[in-house]
């Protein structure tokens, strides 16, 4: 006799017999009317705790190469002569140094003082070593920081100190309710299903949410009224100083081979790319590929 087919425990008029309700409850734990109650003693904290977030810090190495400017026709860049207040982007004047070598196209030339005022740069000389003085037009030039070079025991060297960025991300939390009610279970044993289905079941759906949190999720705190969420792998990207692109448009060759000149140009080295089966076909032509990988 399987005593849990015939008590639904929720229900007064089916609670005849005490001694097999006893019996029952004995043998199927979940079948009492308390089973689970013990959650209702959680409730939500006064305040969030300081647990639910986390740091991740990370310091910010001087990139190799600026940004110069010109200040209009004969000026500045615009001239193969000018020595003294080349102007530079203002966030730029705050990385570089005395001594730096810079590479403006095929020119090199070496700053022989930085005004962080004016954002502008005076150099010993134009076309250094065995270069040639240029002139670079009116628009803006990306530009290589290539060494530094000094006069020893002349230079009066500035001290320079690296940044630390600091990203904020949130604990999220995820929950999912098995109804392990008698009802419930009766309707599983239909179908030769068990309580550990369910769990696996409900484990599954975790692992989905996880799985696209950890891609799309965006960081928000959490308050007693508002969930907490976890920052995915895109953001995190977003957060990258400017290696990301327009998603808008066409993926063509030139759209990668621009955005891997971007990385190159804040000194990374790129050896992999990962993209979507439908850009994969399109980067074949660019290649020559005959496969899918």
């Amino acid at each position: 006799m399987e005593l849990g087919l015939h008590y639904t425990l929720d229900d007064a008029n089916s609670k005849a017999d005490p001694e097999i309700l006893a019996i029952s409850k004995r043998i199927t734990p979940h079948d009492s009317n308390d089973f689970g109650r013990v959650w209702e003693l959680f409730g939500a904290r006064a305040a969030a705790i300081t647990t639910d977030e986390f740091e991740i810090l990370k310091r910010q190495y001087t990139k190799p190469n600026i940004t110069v400017t010109a200040g209009g026709a004969g000026l500045d860049w615009d001239n193969a002569a000018d020595i003294t207040a080349l102007p530079v982007t203002a966030a730029d004047a705050a990385i570089i140094t005395k001594g730096d070598v810079l590479l403006v196209d095929d020119e090199i030339v070496v700053i022989k003082s930085v005004d962080r005022g004016a954002n502008t740069i005076d150099v010993f000389e134009r076309g250094a070593g065995e270069t040639t003085a240029a002139v670079h037009g009116v628009g803006a030039v990306d530009v290589l920081i290539i060494g530094n070079a000094n006069i020893e025991g002349t230079v009066d060297v500035e001290a320079m100190v690296e940044e630390t960025d600091v990203y904020t991300n949130y604990c999220q939390l995820v929950e999912e309710k098995i109804d392990l009610t008698k009802a419930d279970s009766d309707q599983a044993r239909k179908t030769n299903q068990t309580v550990e289905t369910y769990e696996n079941e409900a484990m599954l759906r975790v692992k989905r949410k996880l799985a696209r949190s950890s891609i799309h999720g965006t960081a928000r705190v959490g308050t007693k009224t508002i969930a907490a969420m976890t920052r995915g792998l895109l953001g995190w990207l977003n957060l990258s100083d400017g290696l990301k692109t327009a998603v808008g448009g066409a993926f063509t060759q030139l759209v990668l081979d621009n955005q891997l000149n971007v990385i190159r140009m804040e000194g990374g080295t790129p050896n992999a790319i990962v993209m979507s089966v439908g850009n994969k076909r399109v980067f074949n032509a660019f290649t020559s590929a005959d496969s899918v990988n």
